[in-house]
């Protein structure tokens, strides 16, 4: 679970965002479901329904979080900026 907006909703970042980004923020898999690869899915489904020639997909995923940023790796993020809130 968790959200996907487009910037205008989003809370503040540490990149400036444009109308057409979209940020993906709070994400988790309940327990009886970790390792089954859902994340990663549910992470490339939302990347093919938002994503245009303008815009950006972007992830919040906090710092010491090594399996969210494991998985955000994997399915083709790449680390732009990190802010200490």
């Amino acid at each position: 679970q968790g959200w996907a907006t487009a910037c205008q909703s989003a809370p503040r970042w540490g990149v400036p965002l444009t109308a057409d980004d979209y940020v993906l923020s709070r994400g988790w898999t309940d327990k009886a479901f970790r390792g089954c690869g859902m994340y990663g899915r549910c992470i490339t489904v939302i990347h093919d329904r938002v994503s245009t020639d303008k815009g950006r997909l972007l992830a919040d995923c906090h710092i010491h979080n090594a399996a969210s940023s494991r998985q955000f790796r994997r399915t083709g993020f790449e680390v732009i900026a990190r802010v200490r809130m």
